[in-house]
């Protein structure tokens, strides 16, 4: 009984209840202000005053019936960067904003600067002052940013009137400063102290308001942790290197001193110091140690804004990354991950919570924003994309590590009796005869649990690949395509009649070149046609049964492929493609080529058409050259690939795809956007480049690219082919005339011509394929085998095994959650019930032995 006990009372301790307590109470889909008239709206609209989208909400603060919001301005159509809407106004949950303290403190003045540039966050302090650390930057967002002077301006929240407006000296801001929030210690309102973290370049300026100065103060802790400036929201993924930005400020302690908690956005950790080093310089400098490391709060776990409830002492804070605002009782001596807790967490509605606030009623409140996906993205106007959450403290960390309500420490209580008995009896288990039959079983258990999670393991998630290597028979053969790119590309005459005289791939040729001319014309005009190529062509001795198609490329002009229409049913060199190609003789005088006259012949899957750009994944291609006067006889070979699709090597069945064109596509885009233009060997809607600047980019772009380019979103075929060309008779039937300077045979001169046969000799194919190794079968014989070992144990063993689990782990779990039902259900209504009473006759009404 007491053991099963323990286990319920060690299960109820490090439960936490992670609920929800936080309610919604402002949403907008855009913001919108409270103008004086609706013209004045229009009015702002139709000249950029006011343009909606750019509208973001930053920070909040709430005092009296007063909501403040601030809206900086990070882009241009900002109208009012500080404003409030009335709380008790319960009339809809998307207020218009009014601009704080009027239109007039938002309209640039004489010198073209409006009493408030642009907040990030304020502060309202306990004596009627609002707080606002102006960073002074209009449109950071934009090209054109205009900057003023950062500033700390004070509001009298009774009249609403300016007190005092303090600009920051320039010896105490830097280049990139931004201060992005602050901190007000008001214990007294004639000795005022404000603290403003510069998240640009780490550093705190401190205020005083009675001796109206400041200074700024240095520490490495204010500054980002490059091991955590990488963040992703909402699949936006970005880096950022934002210094100190959280501030939280405890209430005073025993000296009369706060203690101001912080961290930088860019961090893990939380830092503490009191302000005793803080309100004198020179203190804080020969003090470096009083800075003090708290923790962690794990990984992933970038925190923004932070605020302390000065009553109950908890650490409020968000966690950027994980879309949630958690908690910490400042309290509590050890800042880690086991005493932090979690008061929200939702991937809608909490993406990035920008601004954390508790009032002087007790109140938490939070805004979230969006604002990576603002940034990096695009809003969607037709959803809820701003909203102000609020809670009672209180109520906001029941049932987490935070709960001040003393629950927790009673159960504690009667845990620590019950495990010590749960001790003992684990101690009684490990001496004498018993410790060796507890390590044998206790060794079973654990190599048959590892063995079947490994099962279960590669059944469903890791599932073993293997490579099955075996031959088929065609009984009908399909041919591979064969593409023919002639050897020089270009021809020399008609280069030069366009003034181009050399391979186009030369970009000084095109300085002279008369851009009027169409591109597609001259690529026409330039490049051999079908005649051009071939004498004659056929498979199994007809033209029929092959289909020519062209392609276009830069380097290599233009290409003709034929492919199979039929399906043959021999093996043989007369039933295979044989093909007659020509050359001309000023083709030999005048190559622009680096290769002597000659074709490229590829060959390669008929559903992969050839490109001239380097595929990485794409079909597989075999190649071979043929000089002019050749004759060439090669015999084919054909491998099949089957290949399993695996996410980090993806593979396709699509009919009509083609990793060739796919990659080119890329290929082509890239160029594209890199030059603007395009030229005619190119599937493009851009127009052909039209000078020699344009050209000259195009041709570098594209001759830096096709075969260098980082293409990995086109995958291969699950099925494709390899088709081998082996060359096994290759002779040359022309000879040089050293007298005529003319190609010819011994009868005279005759027209330069080059002969290719290719085909099967056998129809066996070779078949590499991917197959899964494990399946229900191997699955069930390895289970089986496991249970067997298990089985090797007496009956009698096995069964007090399973009775001890039943007893031990199942029976207390199911109980422990009745338990803690009573209690919750119990506590709910009556409070004020011994939570020791409720424990006591829980166990009597679910542990009775008789029952």
């Amino acid at each position: 009984m007491r053991g099963f006990k323990s286990l319920i009372l060690l299960q109820l301790v490090y439960i936490t209840s992670c609920m929800d307590q936080l309610h919604i109470v402002y949403e907008w889909t855009q913001l919108d202000f409270q103008f004086p008239t609706l013209d004045d709206r229009h009015q702002a609209i139709s000249n950029g005053t006011f343009i909606p989208e750019n509208n973001m909400p930053m920070g909040v603060e709430v005092y009296g019936d007063r909501l403040f919001i601030t809206v900086p301005r990070w882009r241009n159509g900002v109208p009012a960067s500080l404003t409030y809407i009335n709380i008790k106004d319960n009339s809809t949950v998307s207020p218009k904003l009014i601009p704080y303290p009027n239109w007039g403190a938002h309209v640039p003045g004489p010198d073209g600067k409006p009493e408030i540039v642009s907040p990030f966050r304020v502060r309202a302090d306990k004596c009627n002052r609002l707080w606002v650390v102006d960073n002074g930057k209009i449109n950071n967002l934009g090209n054109n940013t205009v900057k003023y002077p950062p500033a700390i301006l004070i509001y009298d929240l009774t009249t609403d009137t300016l007190l005092r407006k303090y600009v920051i000296p320039k010896d105490q801001v830097k280049e990139d400063s931004g201060f992005a929030n602050i901190a007000v210690e008001d214990r007294d309102c004639e000795d005022t102290y404000a603290y403003a973290g510069d998240v640009g370049k780490a550093g705190i300026v401190v205020y005083s308001w009675a001796k109206n100065d400041s200074w700024r103060i240095s520490h490495h802790f204010f500054h980002p942790d490059p091991l955590a400036c990488d963040f992703s929201v909402k699949g936006y993924n970005f880096s950022w290197t934002d210094a100190i930005f959280g501030l939280g400020l405890s209430g005073p302690n025993a000296d009369n001193y706060s203690t101001l908690y912080f961290h930088p956005m860019a961090s893990y950790n939380e830092f503490a110091v009191s302000t005793e080093y803080l309100r004198n310089q020179s203190l804080a400098e020969s003090n470096f140690d009083a800075f003090k490391l708290l923790g962690s709060r794990g990984p992933n776990a970038q925190s923004s804004v932070s605020f302390v409830d000065p009553k109950t002492g908890v650490l409020f804070y968000s966690l950027v990354n994980l879309n949630a605002v958690a908690c910490w009782r400042t309290t509590n001596k050890n800042y880690n991950m086991k005493n932090q807790g979690r008061i929200y967490m939702n991937d809608e509605t909490m993406i990035y919570p920008s601004d954390i606030k508790v009032d002087y009623n007790d109140n938490l409140w939070i805004l979230s924003n969006r604002m990576p996906i603002w940034m990096y993205g695009q809003l969607d106007p037709n959803e809820v994309n701003f909203r102000v959450f609020f809670a009672h403290v209180v109520d906001a960390i029941s049932h987490t590590a935070c709960d001040i309500t003393p629950r927790s420490d009673i159960l504690d209580k009667f845990a620590e009796k019950e495990l010590r008995t749960f001790k003992e009896k684990c101690a009684r288990c490990l001496r004498g005869p018993n410790l060796l039959k507890t390590l044998v079983v206790v060794g079973c258990i654990i190599i048959v649990v590892q063995q079947i999670t490994e099962c279960i393991n590669k059944l469903v998630i890791n599932i073993p690949v293997v490579t099955y290597t075996h031959f088929d028979f065609n009984k009908s053969i399909l041919y591979p395509s064969i593409t023919f790119c002639r050897e020089p590309a270009y021809k020399y005459d008609k280069l030069l009649d366009y003034g181009l005289y050399s391979h186009p791939r030369f970009t000084s040729t095109w300085m002279q070149f008369n851009f009027s001319i169409n591109l597609e014309h001259l690529w026409d005009e330039i490049t051999y046609n079908e005649g051009e190529f071939f004498v004659q062509y056929g498979l199994d001795g007809l033209a029929e049964n092959v289909e020519l198609t062209s392609t276009l490329g830069f380097m290599t002009g233009r290409c003709f492929t034929l492919s199979p229409k039929v399906q043959l049913r021999q093996a043989s060199k007369a039933s295979g493609y044989s093909i007659t190609l020509q050359h001309r003789d000023l083709d030999i005088a005048t190559s622009t080529g680096i290769c002597p006259p000659g074709y490229h012949v590829y060959v390669h899957y008929t559903r992969e058409p050839f490109t001239e750009v380097e595929v990485y994944n794409g079909g597989l291609v075999d190649y071979l050259y043929i000089n002019a006067g050749e004759a060439v006889d090669a015999k084919l070979t054909v491998d099949e690939y089957v290949k399993l699709p695996k996410d980090d090597d993806p593979c396709t069945y699509l009919s009509n795809y083609s990793a060739n064109y796919c990659t080119t596509q890329f290929v082509w885009s890239h160029v594209e956007n890199v030059v603007g233009c395009s030229g005619p060997w190119m599937k493009s809607n851009l127009p052909r480049c039209s000078n020699y600047t344009a050209m000259r980019n195009l041709i570098r772009a594209y001759i830096n690219t096709y075969k260098d380019h980082d293409c990995e979103a086109c995958p291969r075929f699950c099925r494709s082919y390899l088709y081998n060309a082996f060359v096994t008779d290759r002779q040359s039937f022309y000879v040089w005339d050293v007298s005529n300077k003319l190609w010819s045979l011994k009868s005279g001169y005759t027209p330069l011509q080059s002969q290719l046969y290719i085909h099967f000799n056998s129809m066996m194919v070779s078949v590499y394929e991917e197959r899964h190794n494990y399946d229900w079968n191997i699955f069930l014989s390895d289970l089986g085998g496991n249970i067997g070992f298990l089985l090797g144990l007496s009956v009698i063993s096995l069964m007090s095994i399973l009775g001890s689990i039943w007893f031990e782990i199942i029976r207390p779990f199911i109980i422990r959650k009745k338990i803690k039902k009573d209690i919750l259900s119990v506590t709910s209504s009556t409070p004020t019930t011994d939570v020791a009473v409720i424990y006591n006759n829980s166990i009597d009404k679910y542990c009775d032995c008789k029952k």
